[in-house]
């Protein structure tokens, strides 16, 4: 998991690209949203299926965050 708050793009990529959904759905807070298409915004286990959907594509993702902001406190 991540140490920092500039680290969780990185896990996140690494997760989905693994293909494995559990390890990426430890990535997401228990209030994540996710909008799979335009307008379709999930949550809790659709959330984690809908990954888990765009994982079996077997598409690779990358990042290249230009900012990074957090709160104060945060877990990940």
């Amino acid at each position: 998991m991540a140490d920092r708050p500039e680290e969780v793009p990185a896990v996140f990529a690494e997760r989905f690209n693994s293909g494995d959904a559990t390890a990426l759905a430890q990535v997401y807070e228990d209030a994540a949203v996710l909008v799979p298409q335009p307008g379709t915004p999930v949550t809790g286990p659709d959330l984690h299926a809908a990954n888990g959907r765009l994982q079996k594509l077997g598409v690779p993702i990358s990042v290249r965050p230009r900012h990074v902001s957090a709160r104060e406190t945060w877990r990940c």
